[in-house]
């Protein structure tokens, strides 16, 4: 089946799609539509009156948050229900989000301080699974939520500062 069929059966709730596709669909559209609202940012960030460079910075920089986010707690939670992940997607995505945000400080110097707060939440999420495992779902939310809330006001104070 073609990704254009499947979306739209699944847009239409057929149920004869393989649940094993639909997660994938529903998984990836919210990886796009939460890289998409990052660039609320950028649009509060333009009507404030701030530079065009910046507003999209700060877009990538929110963007790249998310990137490294998401695939690292997709695979903590399935860890924890006894599924199989696989490694390297987390990593990648690491390494995406490093290469976006270090790409972004090299142009808007600005936002060095929102790069340096997501690659230091990058390394603690990688500690935090080494070092302090959980068996819970919750405590996965609240340490993202705290590291993503810690990329914001970095990001928001560097370019405040500048």
């Amino acid at each position: 089946m073609t990704i254009a069929r499947t979306l739209g059966a699944f847009a239409a709730g057929q149920s004869e799609i393989d649940p094993t596709m639909q997660r994938f669909v529903r998984f990836s559209l919210f990886d796009w539509v939460t890289v998409g609202i990052a660039g609320v940012a950028a649009m509060m960030a333009l009507a404030g009156g701030l530079d065009t460079a910046v507003a999209l910075g700060l877009w990538a920089v929110l963007a790249g948050r998310a990137i490294a986010a998401i695939p690292t707690i997709r695979s903590q939670v399935l860890k924890l229900h006894g599924r199989p992940t696989k490694a390297v997607l987390p990593v990648a995505a690491d390494l995406v989000a490093l290469a976006l945000v270090a790409a972004t400080a090299i142009a808007e110097p600005a936002l060095i301080a929102g790069a340096v707060a997501v690659a230091v939440a990058i390394v603690a999420q990688r500690a935090l699974i080494a070092w302090a495992p959980t068996e819970r779902a919750v405590v996965l939310g609240i340490r993202q939520t705290v590291m993503g809330l810690a990329v914001v006001i970095a990001t928001a104070v560097g370019v405040g500062l500048a």
